[in-house]
């Protein structure tokens, strides 16, 4: 699961409201796989970079409803049980669903369930016509 950076003192659906908003591509085909991401740390290694979502539109990214190609697994770092997701143009493994949060990681946790991996994805803040930064107090449940 994730942790941000930012403070966890409030108890809002957008605690994190003034974490800036990101655009995520995957690194393999340059297609967009979300607009709606903020970055994150994996909660049991925090030196693991990833990009969290609160949700996910099948015209960005699918998982593969194949579970004999992509069956739900036991994350290495904890006992979350996972899936992966795979970008849906190239099909290349781009990030994971969490199925189930342990109980160590429950703590912690965003409540975001889709995470892509920083390695296999770039991230572009994300700006207005007028070059503005959006932030998560800005966009909330509008788009």
């Amino acid at each position: 699961t994730t942790s941000t950076n930012t403070s966890t003192t409030t108890t809002t659906k957008y605690k994190y409201s003034h974490a800036p908003v990101y655009t995520v591509s995957c690194n393999k085909c340059l297609k967009i796989l979300s607009n709606r991401a903020m970055r994150a740390r994996l909660v049991s290694k925090g030196t693991i970079l990833l990009w969290t979502l609160d949700s996910i539109h099948e015209d960005f990214c699918i998982q593969d409803p194949n579970l004999s190609k992509n069956p739900i697994y036991k994350m290495q770092y904890c006992s979350c049980q996972v899936k992966d997701m795979n970008c849906g143009e190239c099909n290349e493994t781009v990030g994971y669903h969490i199925v189930q949060v342990c109980n160590s990681c429950s703590q912690r946790w965003n409540h975001h369930q889709y995470l892509l991996w920083d390695n296999m994805t770039k991230g572009v803040r994300r700006v207005d016509a007028t070059r503005n930064l959006y932030y998560w107090d800005i966009i909330g449940d509008t788009e």
